[in-house]
């Protein structure tokens, strides 16, 4: 079962907090101080901490924050070569300074690539190349909706180590470097860049633009030799330079702005660390699809290709696993995993495309066209109601009222009871009464 920790200064608040994870069915115990709940934390395992206290170092209110003890950290300049030498170990032949121009397709199955030092033959093909993918599926014939979207990073000079952790919030997050720095980012900002493939996939990325509008900046045309980039183009032959020639390594320029926005932050956020300097920032481009969801599987309507793309920014973290299970594909021809959510089909049979997130019930009609409480069965929301009905007397003693404004009256009595203002959500209620004041 999960143990969650629940810290607040006020008793009640503590209280209503463990009532509403026990309707979730999970464990809580309690600390009405920051200094009680590190001692609890580093005494006893919690998979969850919920605190509404000043967190000694940092500024501003937590809600919640989540303590994940098994999560690891990696540099990626350290990391990626040694995943290299792992696998060159293992019998892998690693070529460098050689780009894949296009694929050899003979009666819609692979028969091999085609580089610009010549033919490869093979029956098997991983597409992998992050925010170059969709402009080399095009050039095969396979429609890949997938956009990209420029993120940047910073690092600061060697620092104290005031904080260990890796730490995520709203507007600025940070993780502890090998080298005694930090690295930065603000999260909140995905600036893309204008193309031919914007307007080609608008409808399809629109309701994902819809729920990210506010982190979204549109920028007007990509540099060029950018993926997609206005003149880059569209089809070429095995015979031709490719534009992964044209530009080998991707490797876009920071945006000032978000370095001057993480340079005012980090005092405001981390007051330990005001003052420290930045010592260098870098940016990349992440490769998104409509759903923000990977691209794992074979393309059915060529036999032999595998994509492994779209992973929206979490390449780095998910990488291993992804290159595990798509191996797993192709050399024993399934997985153990369910892939149905990440296949190619997705984008052409209907499915929605939209990011997944928890549906807030509040005793409201969910998607089982009923209103349960949360976490009652065949309820697939995964919050708890929003606050607790303050207008005296609940509606769970009485029956919901048949349309807006009626009165409702007890079975033991004439007189009207205390409406609720709004839908009520008290615990244990299931009411779906709408009456008003």
């Amino acid at each position: 079962m999960k143990r969650v920790l629940v810290v607040d200064d006020e008793r009640k608040m503590r209280r209503l907090l463990q009532m509403l994870l026990e309707t979730l069915g999970l464990e809580s115990v309690a600390a009405d101080t920051a200094e009680e709940a590190l001692a609890l934390a580093q005494a006893e395992h919690f998979d969850l901490v919920m605190t509404d206290l000043r967190l000694p170092g940092m500024s501003g209110k937590w809600t919640a924050g989540m303590v994940t003890e098994s999560d690891g950290r990696a540099e990626p300049f350290v990391a990626v070569p040694a995943l290299a030498r792992a696998a060159r170990r293992a019998g892998a032949i690693i070529v460098e300074g050689c780009a894949a121009r296009t694929l050899d397709i003979e009666a819609g199955r692979i028969a091999g690539v085609v580089t610009e030092a010549g033919r490869v033959r093979c029956a098997q093909v991983v597409l992998a190349g992050g925010a170059w993918s969709s402009g080399f599926a095009a050039n095969a014939g396979v429609d890949l909706p997938q956009l990209m979207v420029r993120s940047t990073v910073a690092r600061t000079e060697v620092a104290p180590q005031a904080y260990n952790a890796n730490i995520s919030q709203p507007g600025l997050s940070l993780r502890r470097r090998a080298d005694g720095g930090y690295s930065l980012a603000t999260g909140d900002v995905a600036e893309h860049y204008l193309s031919p493939a914007s307007f080609r996939y608008f409808t399809k990325f629109l309701k994902l633009l819809s729920i990210s509008a506010r982190d979204v900046r549109l920028r007007l045309a990509a540099p060029k030799g950018f993926p997609g980039a206005w003149g880059t183009p569209s089809r070429w032959s095995g015979g031709e330079i490719s534009p992964f020639e044209r530009m080998r390594v991707l490797n876009p320029a920071p945006s000032p702005a978000i370095v001057r926005r993480i340079e005012q932050r980090l005092g405001q956020r981390y007051p330990a660390l005001k003052g420290v300097k930045l010592a260098e920032a870098w940016a990349g481009m992440i490769d998104v699809t409509p759903d923000a969801v990977p691209v794992l599987g074979e393309v059915k309507q060529i036999s032999g290709l595998h994509l492994a793309t779209g992973l929206s920014g979490h390449g780095f973290g998910l990488g291993p696993m992804v290159g595990r299970v798509v191996s797993e594909l192709i050399a024993d021809g399934g997985s153990p995993f369910d892939l149905r959510d990440f296949r190619f089909g997705r984008f052409s049979d209907g499915s929605r495309l939209a990011p997944r997130r928890p549906t807030a019930c509040s005793f409201r009609t969910c998607s089982t066209r009923r209103t349960p409480s949360a976490g009652t069965p065949g309820c697939r929301a995964r919050s708890v109601p929003r606050r607790v009905c303050t207008r005296g007397r609940c509606a769970r003693s009485r029956p919901p009222s048949r349309k807006r404004g009626s009165r409702t009256t007890s079975s033991a009595s004439t007189s009207p009871r205390p409406r609720c203002s709004s839908r009520c959500r008290r615990v244990g209620c299931g009411s779906s009464t709408v009456s008003r004041r």
